[in-house]
């Protein structure tokens, strides 16, 4: 049984051997709810490293994990079913990305990846630092006047969400909005899903994760309205992250009105 399953259900199990670093994807459609979840070890239920279940929105689920040895041993593949009631057939793909900087694609021992070699632009030379200091400065200020509209096509994955679908709290595709409030008062925002889930998630301030706490977390298809109770002068981010790290990559809008007290 996996984590992330409600009951008992008919399981099947494949076995799955990375060829060494990079990025695995696993990627599982069906008309019922079913669950992906990989082990090191088939028989341990304790080793599980991974484990995904949309509850039927949306109708799919993708699982990426990240290998980070050199020379990987083979995982177990599991997909169940949420419960009895569940059980059903599912089609289930995989993808294999060796590590390779530069190739725009976050893969192993990487952090991040912008398709070159050269540092200072917002990922380090080597792909294994994220340079805030660019990603926040460059970050365009949140209109309240008029919408502010956007894709998450060739974003830069740079913050997880906790309303987001986890990849083992890896980062997600992620576009930002600076906003300062001019007296203290309240910020409303409003965001809706293109062509792709999208969430919506408010961060105090904007630097390295640890150090840029969530304030909340809305997805878009749950309706994707936040409110913030903010003070004169204090600055946040608006971050759009893709619900999955390699599906949900569509438009997007974002509405913010911002009311004095």
């Amino acid at each position: 049984m996996s984590s992330c399953q409600a009951g008992l259900a008919r399981a099947n199990l494949f076995d799955v051997a990375p060829p060494g670093r990079g990025r695995l994807r696993l990627h599982l459609t069906s008309p019922t709810t079913q669950t992906l979840s990989v082990r090191t070890t088939c028989t341990d239920s304790s080793t599980e490293v991974g484990c995904r279940s949309d509850f039927g929105l949306p109708t799919d689920q993708e699982l990426v994990l990240q290998i980070t040895d050199a020379t990987p041993a083979p995982m177990s593949v599991m997909v169940s079913a949420m419960t009895v009631l569940e059980q059903g057939s599912y089609s289930l793909g995989a993808e294999f990305v060796p590590e390779q900087c530069g190739d725009g694609i976050i893969a192993g021992r990487e952090v991040c990846d912008d398709g070159n070699a050269v540092g200072s632009d917002g990922c380090s030379a080597d792909c294994f630092t994220i340079e805030y200091n660019v990603h926040c400065t460059q970050a365009p200020v949140l209109s309240t006047t008029a919408t502010n509209a956007g894709t998450l096509a060739g974003a830069p994955a740079l913050y997880g969400a906790s309303c987001a679908n986890d990849e083992n709290a890896a980062l997600h595709p992620t576009r930002l909005y600076r906003f300062t409030a001019p007296a203290a008062g309240n910020l409303h925002l409003t965001l809706q899903d293109g062509t792709s889930f999208a969430v919506l998630s408010v961060l105090d301030g904007c630097g390295i994760p640890s150090a840029t706490p969530e304030l909340s977390c809305r997805p878009g298809f749950l309706g994707g309205e936040i409110d913030v109770a903010l003070t004169a002068g204090q600055s946040i981010t608006a971050a759009v992250v893709s619900y999955r790290i390699a599906q949900d990559l569509g438009t997007y809008t974002l509405d913010a009105t911002f009311t004095p007290n």
